[in-house]
């Protein structure tokens, strides 16, 4: 009788195993979900960028001291007084940028190197008249001073700080900077009632003066980078540029334009590839 109950309960735990087995089978077979992929910024990249830039540069003039300056003997009586011209260089830019990143937890340091060429100019003009005598004559003027200032090219040297979210990387930056300047201040549009109160110094008057200058300074400034593809990100960023004072003091008689720092704003965005 033994015998037969164990062999009974023996064969009941059989079939609840086949039973068990067989239920497992009819499930459907599910894979664990992969792992995220954590977005690395290490890496050499290069790209190109477009933007907008602006500065403000004064220059000084004394129309008096134009005309004694340079006709002998001209005694000022009225006129325009001395005054300050301002200018806004404002304009487009564009070129290329390289760089590398190294990336350690969520921190990621760098250094990039662009170049720009630009169309940042403005000339900025204010009309004057003189009234005086020379000799015992009457003799009055007018005439407009004007004052030019281009950046045509430019660039930096930077070291990058930032920290990554996965894909995006909002990070400071700066370091050298440098660009060429060209500065001028010149008379325009002369006219007088009577040329011959001045004995042949009125063209004279015509007067010009300028520069070409490489200046060095330094550059600061911050931005975000998006990557939206492994290999493709989109950056936006505002740089300050400081390129110190001209190097030329441009004058003539009257007029000057010197001690006045290249201030330059940036904005730009860009687009870089990642190696």
């Amino acid at each position: 009788m033994k015998s037969v109950v164990s062999g009974a309960v023996l064969l009941s735990a059989v079939c609840l195993s086949q039973g068990a087995s067989a239920a497992d089978l009819g499930r459907p077979y599910t894979k664990a979900p992969p792992a995220p992929v954590v977005f690395s910024w290490t890496g050499f990249y290069a790209g190109v960028h477009g933007g907008y830039g602006w500065t403000d540069p004064t220059a000084t003039f004394d129309p008096g001291a134009l005309a004694t300056g340079t006709i002998p003997g001209y005694v000022v009586t009225g006129g325009t007084g001395p005054f300050s011209l301002d200018v806004s260089p404002k304009g487009g830019f564009g070129g290329g940028q390289f760089g590398y990143n190294w990336q350690s937890g969520t921190f990621v340091y760098g250094l990039e190197a662009d170049v720009s060429g630009a169309a940042i100019r403005e000339t900025a003009s204010r009309p004057f008249s003189v009234t005086g005598t020379i000799g015992g004559d009457n003799g009055a003027f007018t005439g407009v001073f004007n004052l030019k200032q281009e950046i045509d090219v430019f660039g930096t040297v930077r070291g990058r700080l930032g920290f990554a979210a996965n894909n995006l990387l909002i990070y400071g930056t700066g370091g050298f900077a440098w660009g060429h300047v060209k500065n001028s201040i010149f008379t325009s549009n002369l006219a007088t009632d009577n040329i011959a109160n001045f004995n042949g110094f009125f063209p004279a008057l015509t007067r010009s003066s300028s520069s070409s200058d490489f200046q060095v300074g330094y550059s600061v400034g911050g931005g975000f980078e998006w990557a939206f593809d492994p290999r493709w990100t989109f950056k936006a960023e505002y740089i300050y540029i400081d390129l110190g004072k001209s190097n030329t003091t441009l004058s003539f008689p009257g007029a000057s334009f010197s001690d006045t720092e290249v201030q330059l704003h940036t904005a730009k965005g860009g687009i870089n590839y990642r190696f």
